[in-house]
């Protein structure tokens, strides 16, 4: 048996050796991932921090974890891009066309546990006037046609001529058309606010020659290139013996002159083709005669657009596209809402990452927007890409809840893509986004 004296040394030593196991443990064994600590963010800069509207900046973090576990960098920002992806411990900022103060957040995660550090970017103009402050003024993008497409054959001859086209400053701009059969067209409409004109009947057999010029009010002007089309013979257009064009979109709903209808709107036609031709939509939607084109290259007879105005009248028209580019409008129909309410629905998606009819952007784009819903409901997103003119505008993501999507894939370079963002609040309501488009770098 032990003595006294072997047992309390005994006694001593056991629980000196318990601390020194769990010591050689902590120092050398596996830890858990996520441990019990968050990821410590030492400091998030960018070099340089002061840069000129459209220039670019390196982004850094220096973080560590005190566990010892692996940590992943993801930066994001309500504007501007990321050239080359926005994972990463430094990465590259391509700033907004705009000037002011930028938070660019670093986000870095042990995998359970995430911490957050803003880098700050300063954006002035180069002669330092402060274009936020409205010194410095940005000439408007340029036009883009939309409808007829650029050298389409055999279009029917009551032709919408559309284009987008918008201002880094926000400014409201108006268009000169030149249109006629000349490949110097003549001008035809004078400040225009809108982005189409229906010509009406127009000549068969003809091509004819349109441009556009777009004002911003301050004296600067960007004309677009000249484009053409040509109308079919009257017998079926297109060289003109087999295809016909569409049949004109009828029946609409809500009825056309329909009052007290529901704020949340879904708008619908009717519409064939006697070739059996899969036929294509642009809406044109607003609250004013002459409507604005709202959606190009639909395929579908429908298009819901979530919560509208109460007590509010709008306006609104299709035209339909066959596949030889024949296009017959329909009717410009106009409802009146109701004044009752409901849920509300998600604010539009905006702040479009690439911004909206910009150019030079790198093939390996990330695109990202930003939405919010009255109700503070989690949204979820729906993501419709394209080439912008090609048909095939489809639906990439469907109920992601990250407002952000990075390509696999390359994109092709000098082409102009076309996408889309719905959003979906918890209870089903919808908000469909503008479309937007940026052209890829040469």
């Amino acid at each position: 048996m032990l003595d006294r004296k072997n047992t309390i040394q005994l006694l001593t030593i056991v629980p000196l050796l318990l601390i020194l196991i769990g010591c050689i443990d902590q120092l050398g064994g596996d830890q858990p991932v996520g441990g019990d600590y968050a990821p410590v963010i030492e400091e998030a800069y960018a070099s340089p921090a002061t840069i000129a509207p459209g220039e670019t900046t390196t982004l850094h973090c220096t973080a560590y974890d005190r566990d010892w576990d692996e940590l992943s960098y993801k930066w994001s920002a309500a504007d501007g891009s990321f050239p080359n992806g926005f994972w990463g411990n430094e990465v590259e900022w391509l700033s907004p066309a705009a000037t002011g103060t930028f938070n660019i957040i670093a986000t870095v995660s042990d995998g359970v546990h995430e911490t957050e550090r803003a880098a700050v970017v300063n954006i002035e103009s180069s002669n330092g006037g402060g274009g936020g402050n409205g010194d410095e003024n940005h000439p408007p993008s340029t036009p883009i046609c939309i409808s007829p497409p650029h050298l389409a054959q055999g279009v029917d001859n009551n032709v919408t001529l559309s284009w987008l086209c918008s201002d880094p400053d926000g400014d409201p701009l108006l268009f000169d058309l030149h249109y006629g059969t000349s490949p110097t067209p003549p001008q035809y409409r004078y400040n225009m606010t809108a982005s189409s004109e229906n010509l009406g009947e127009i000549t068969y057999n003809t091509t004819y020659y349109w441009k556009v010029v777009a004002k911003d009010g301050k004296g600067t002007d960007v004309s677009g290139p000249v484009w053409s089309f040509s109308t079919g013979g009257g017998n079926g257009g297109g060289g003109g013996d087999d295809n016909h064009p569409p049949g004109r979109p009828t029946h609409p709903q809500p009825a056309n002159g329909a009052s007290n209808v529901s704020n949340f709107i879904t708008l619908s036609w009717i519409c064939s083709d006697q070739d059996g031709d899969q036929l294509t939509y642009d809406l044109y939607f607003g609250s004013s005669p002459n409507p604005p084109l709202y959606r190009y290259n639909m395929s579908g007879i429908s298009e819901y657009l979530g919560e509208v105005a109460r007590n509010a009248t709008y306006y609104w028209k299709v035209v339909a596209r066959d596949p030889g580019g024949l296009t017959t409008s329909g009717s410009e129909w106009h409802f009146k809402t109701w004044t009752q309410g409901g849920n509300s629905q998600p604010d539009p998606p905006g702040n479009p990452n690439p911004p909206d009819l910009s150019e030079h952007i790198p093939i390996n784009q990330t695109l990202s927007w930003s939405c919010s819903d009255p109700d503070d409901d989690s949204l979820l997103y729906d993501l419709y890409f394209g080439i912008a003119g090609d048909p095939d505008f489809r639906k990439i993501r469907s109920e992601q809840p990250e407002n952000s999507y990075s390509f696999f894939t390359l994109l092709e370079r000098r082409t102009t893509y076309v996408w889309q963002v719905i959003a979906k609040d918890e209870v089903g309501n919808e908000t469909r986004g503008n479309q937007w488009t940026f052209t890829t770098v040469e």
